[in-house]
């Protein structure tokens, strides 16, 4: 992602949208990587939430 345009209280309320409720996840998939965070520990949690959707597994929030 450029560093020029990025919006860490956007980065926040994907993630916390997608932990808040999981199932929004498949509405968003094909239009949001990890890549796209500007903030590498967002990528990270990002990258961790798709996994874990992706095996069928119950979004945990301590695992996060």
């Amino acid at each position: 992602m450029s560093a020029g345009i990025y919006s860490l209280q956007i980065e926040k309320h994907v993630l916390g949208g997608l932990i808040n409720n999981p199932d929004a996840y498949l509405d968003i998939e094909r239009f949001i990587s990890a890549q796209d965070f500007y903030v590498e520990l967002h990528s990270t949690v990002y990258s961790v939430i798709k996994t874990v959707l992706t095996k069928g597994e119950a979004l945990d929030k301590v695992i996060l």
